[in-house]
């Protein structure tokens, strides 16, 4: 009797329906592909279209370029202009005082000098009356210069002493303009280089001037203190400046006021 036979019966068939491709309908763009990653999250995947890159290479381009041309006119403007001027904020307008000093001690009486107040070489600005039980001499105070009452320090009918400033003037006609330039920059400055001064007061005028004199030491002096570490062996210095005195041409209009700030610019011949 034989083994028995076994039919295998085949698996059945499923057939999955195939899915069309989705088709494009209308005018409007492909919806862009979506990637979603492990984390759960969907991201897009938006592609740069050609023009677009072209667009982004050209401006890229154009900064390039335009940066390059500020650097070269940088460049050009030193070269021109920079390179033979020299220039400084740390400028005032200035002039050489003229003291009313009392000639003895007593009391001040028939004082004229008030401020602003114009006054003559020998011109009589008061007298000085002595105090005291005995003789009472008087001294008379005069101008000893022109000029203009810049600072009246006294009152009349007041006490003062011997030497004492009672006034400070300065003569109009001999103003100045002393500009501090720096140590780096003074080599090339010098007597008898124009000069341009722009006051804060008048900030639309350029005045022109002469440089007349180059003070023979700087305004500051060499300084020695420790720095920051405490380290008392560490010399530091402090920047320096040099006083230039400019003769300035200023118009009628323009009144130069002592102490008035100014920006000097002067040309150097290097």
């Amino acid at each position: 009797m034989g083994a028995p036979t076994i039919e295998e019966t085949p698996a059945p068939q499923v057939r999955t329906p195939a899915v069309a491709p989705t088709e494009r309908t209308g005018a409007g763009p492909a919806e862009p592909p979506r990637i979603v990653e492990p984390d759960g999250f969907t991201y897009v995947s938006v592609p740069y279209s050609a023009r677009i890159v072209r667009n982004a290479g050209r401006l890229l381009i154009f900064i390039a370029v335009l940066t390059l041309c500020q650097l070269v006119g940088l460049a050009t403007t030193y070269l021109a202009h920079d390179r033979y001027y020299v220039s400084t904020r740390n400028a005032q307008v200035d002039a050489d005082q003229i003291e009313v000093n009392a000639p003895t001690s007593g009391i001040l009486e028939g004082w004229s000098a008030s401020q602003g107040a114009p006054f003559q070489p020998g011109q009589v600005l008061g007298r000085v009356t002595g105090v005291g039980g005995g003789p009472r001499g008087s001294r008379v105070i005069k101008a000893p210069g022109p000029g203009l009452v810049g600072l009246n320090a006294v009152a009349d009918r007041t006490y003062v002493r011997a030497g004492q400033t009672l006034a400070v003037g300065y003569d109009p006609q001999r103003v100045y303009i002393t500009a501090r330039v720096p140590e780096t920059d003074i080599r090339g400055v010098r007597v008898g280089d124009a000069a341009e001064i722009q006051l804060d007061a008048y900030p639309n005028r350029v005045l022109a001037g002469v440089v007349d004199q180059l003070q023979a030491s700087a305004a500051g002096n060499f300084t020695v203190y420790p720095s920051t570490d405490l380290d008392p062996t560490n010399i530091q210095k402090i920047d320096q400046y040099v006083a230039v005195r400019v003769r300035p041409a200023a118009p009628d209009d323009v009144r130069l006021y002592p102490g008035l700030n100014a920006t000097v610019t002067i040309r150097i011949n290097r």
